[in-house]
């Protein structure tokens, strides 16, 4: 599918069994509050983007998310500003939205609010292929990158077993897995 002139938008298999899991856990309002603090996120990268010269040539929907490609080359800081601009757009997104949710009384836009702060925070984690990660990268040599991106995955990990041995769910330790996984096999 194209949007636009020569943006191609893919939807994998992957990410339509993301959004399945993630409706079983959810429900309908959930997973629309979700989608909302995601857009939010994404729509950061992407006026970042166009704001240091950078273009839009793809937007992937995977079973890890939404990844925009791009073309065009963007400076040290650009690329800084371009991975920060998602969890700041997030987290503007959630002070905004939960003010006019509580106004409202709408509870989509207030659960919407929390999940965008809860998205942005956690895009912050300084480990690849989370925005932190990217401005990690950006910012430090590769080795203090490297170490950095695996002492937050540990501890993100770590975290999961906690969550999990004191019945809080699962959802931080699939994440730490998750992070632990991309390190080995960036390795």
């Amino acid at each position: 599918m194209r949007m636009g002139k020569n943006v191609k938008i893919e939807f994998s298999a992957g990410a339509a069994l993301l959004l399945g899991a993630l409706y079983f856990v959810l429900d309908w309002d959930g997973l629309g509050a979700l989608l909302l603090a995601a857009a939010a996120h994404e729509a950061g990268h992407f006026a970042a983007l166009r704001l240091t010269g950078g273009r839009v040539s793809g937007v992937r929907a995977d079973v890890c998310g939404a990844v925009i490609e791009r073309r065009g080359a963007v400076s040290l800081w650009g690329e800084v500003f371009c991975a920060a601009a998602g969890p700041l757009a997030g987290g503007l997104y959630a002070l905004l939205v939960s003010r006019l949710g509580l106004a409202l009384s709408s509870e989509l836009l207030t659960v919407s609010a929390g999940m965008s702060l809860v998205l942005s925070v956690f895009n912050l984690i300084p480990a690849p292929p989370l925005d932190g990660g990217r401005i990690a990268g950006e910012l430090l040599s590769r080795r203090a990158a490297d170490a950095l991106a695996l002492a937050a995955s540990g501890l993100v990990l770590a975290a999961g077993l906690v969550a999990v041995a004191r019945g809080r769910g699962a959802a931080l330790l699939c994440a730490g897995a998750y992070l632990c996984l991309q390190r080995a096999r960036e390795s």
